[in-house]
Formats: structure tokens, sequence, C-alpha cells
């Protein structure tokens, strides 16, 4: 009778899928800042638009203090209070996109389930996941967080001090800080660099420092082709060589 060697086959498989999910799980822990202090960051930036007039606030909705901290608390309060369903249902309600392959969509069916087991882990620790995961989490769980608010009692957002206009752009403004479309690194002039941060003072000072090197480089080039204009004029002077005259005419225009 011939032998079923599938099982052996298939352990190694599942213990190096598992090992990659515990590390990425660690990775998630580990992310700072966390989703409250990203929103709260969020926040600081936008008010300082609206308040400085330099740049424009999301939307181009207008928004003040007030405005901004209800639409905070809608959105802390619906993440918060989302209760995950399993990998089965989640993958019912997000299936396999058209341009998605079989490999991507179980690859990020097992990134919710990373995500779920760390959500879960909060709620026993009696923990806040705004508070606890960041924004490889928020990416996973972002969709299902805005379709409960939109969901959610057409009187909250005039409860929560901003229109339903507001909450729209603070929702859409702040989904565009988790792109990742041109790469892992945000460019120096993104907001998201200021959001997805730990210290904004920090990010400000190094773009300055970075602002202040490129100008210097600047000036140093332009010395460099000044003194290369200088020299090559002085070998030339010196060749007693001219340069040829140009065979162009140009024929003057009757009216």
């Amino acid at each position: 009778m011939a032998q079923d060697n599938s099982a052996p086959a298939a352990e190694p498989v599942r213990d190096e899928v598992l090992e990659r999910q515990v590390l990425e799980a660690q990775a998630m822990q580990e992310e700072c800042p966390c989703i409250e202090a990203a929103v709260k960051n969020y926040i600081s930036l936008q008010t300082a638009k609206a308040t400085t007039g330099v740049g424009k606030t999301a939307g181009g909705v207008t928004q003040d203090t007030k405005s901004l901290l209800g639409c905070a608390r809608l959105f802390l309060k619906a993440l918060n209070a989302l209760e995950l369903p399993s990998a089965p249902e989640w993958g019912h309600l997000y299936p396999q996109e058209a341009e998605e392959s079989g490999c991507d969509f179980m690859t990020r069916l097992g990134r919710y389930k990373v995500v779920r087991v760390l959500w879960q882990q909060c709620a026993r620790a009696g923990q806040k996941p705004a508070k606890c995961l960041g924004r490889s989490v928020l990416e996973v769980v972002l969709p299902e967080v805005e379709k409960r608010i939109h969901q959610a009692d057409a009187q909250q957002p005039a409860g929560a001090g901003c229109t339903d206009e507001q909450l729209g752009a603070f929702l859409d403004g702040f989904r565009e800080t988790l792109d990742r479309s041109d790469g892992a690194v945000a460019p120096a002039n993104s907001d998201r660099e200021l959001v997805w941060c730990e210290s904004q003072a920090a990010v400000i000072a190094a773009r300055q420092q970075a602002r202040v090197a490129e100008a210097k480089e600047r000036v140093e080039r332009e010395v460099i082709a000044d003194d290369f204009g200088d020299q090559l004029r002085a070998a030339l002077a010196a060749s007693g060589e001219e340069l040829p005259k140009s065979t162009v005419q140009f024929e003057e225009l009757q009216d």
C-alpha cells in the first residue's frame, strides 16, 4: 500500500508560515507611534494649516480645533469598539480582488489573522487598540472602521461638534497618510511623515537641516561653475584661437 507523505511535507510549510506570522506580530507590537498618537499629530497638523493659512486642510473643508477633535473622538470611538470577525468572515467581506493573485489574497488574509490576534489580546487586557497598535494594523482594519462610522446614527457628527462634510474630510485626509504607494519612506514634504512620527519637532528640525544643506550645496555648485567658466575663458584666450563664426543668415521680414 502506498504511503501518504503529504502530511510530513506540509509540516515545514506550516511552521514557516507560523514563524513569519509571529515575527509580523512582534513588528506590529513595536510600531510607533500608536494610532491615537498619530491622530493627535494629524489634528495638530490640520490645526496649524487652518490657523496659519499655510497649505490646504484635508479636502479643502473648513475645520477648526473643535470640529477636528469631534471627528477624532468619533473615529477613535468606532475603532476601539470594533469587534473583528473571524478570518473566513473577513475573507467574505473583503474577497479576492480582480487583479489580486491567489497568493497575495492568502497573504492578506494571513496578515488579518495576525491583526485579529493582537486585537483580541488588547481586549483581554482591557486595553484600547488605538493606544497599543500602530500604522500596519490600521491599514488592515480602516475599511471596517469607516464602514461602522457611516452606519452609525446620522446625528453623531452634530453631537460631536462637527458636520458630515467635516467628518468625511477628516477620514479622507487621515486615510491618505497611510498611503505607501511611493515606497515605505515618506517623501520629505509629505504630511504623513509628520503624522506617523514619534516627534513632530524632530521631523521639522531634520527638514530644516536638509534645506540648509541643500542650499549650501547649491551655492557650492554655483561657485564651481563660475570657476570653471573663468578657467575656460582664460584657456581660450591663451590659445589665441577664436570660436568659429556662425554661418546662419537671417532674412528681414517684410510687412
